[in-house]
């Protein structure tokens, strides 16, 4: 019968491999949205120092999703939508950056940083620009209006709105009085708000227009 070595050394000189990466799910995030990623090894790491990196490409600019937990075989990282990043036509996972840290197995062999098997992204979009009104906003025709006459404003933004509540009003100063004119309907990209013309409005030199107002409760 040949020895047999009980708890001889095993050597292991082979480097962590990343056997996937898992993406955010499809959809458009905004402003202040979390991208969670999670870069899974196919063995235990140790990670040294918390400063790695995932880089991002969203709409042709580099972005860093930092380092955000980890387990006994992955490391999440998390980036947040800024204001201006957009990208329509989905986000791309660069590389991952150790940025000082290191990834190691238990035999102290550092990880290849190779993206294997990263999930698809072209469903992973991200719009952190603001809509914004078009132009001027579409005052009544030209005219003297009397007490009775609706006075109609259409406010058409660069893209289609969600509107919450129906609330908001376009405030206007006829003469020297503020009033307010209220939310008549909507489309997919614009408001319309209404004015009835009460007695003793007077304005002879054309309303001013001075801006929207959104209270409690009520967004565009």
């Amino acid at each position: 019968i040949d020895d047999i070595q009980v708890g001889a050394p095993i050597a292991d000189d082979r480097n962590p491999l990343v056997s996937g990466v898992s993406v955010p799910q499809n959809g458009t995030y905004g402003i202040g949205d979390e991208l969670i990623f999670t870069v899974t090894f196919d063995e235990n790491i140790t990670v040294d120092g918390k400063t790695s990196k995932l880089i991002l490409d969203i709409g042709g600019v580099t972005r860093t999703a930092t380092y955000d937990t980890e387990s006994d075989n992955s490391i999440t990282y998390t980036y947040k939508v800024q204001a201006g990043d957009i990208d329509a036509n989905g986000i791309t996972v660069g590389e991952l950056d150790l940025a000082g840290s290191t990834i190691r197995d238990a035999a102290g062999n550092p990880a290849d940083l190779t993206l294997n098997n990263v999930e698809a992204t072209a469903g992973v979009c991200v719009d952190g620009v603001a809509p914004a009104i078009t132009g001027t906003i579409t005052p009544p025709a030209n005219g003297t209006y009397a007490a009775g006459g609706n006075l109609d404003f259409t406010v058409t933004f660069d893209e289609n709105v969600t509107i919450t509540g129906t609330n908001s009003t376009l405030e206007l100063t006829i003469g020297t009085t503020p009033v307010f004119a209220t939310h008549l309907s909507q489309t997919a990209n614009s408001i319309t708000y209404r004015y009835v013309v009460q007695t003793g409005n007077l304005d002879a030199d054309g309303i001013a227009i001075r801006g929207l107002t959104l209270p409690n409760g009520n967004t565009i």
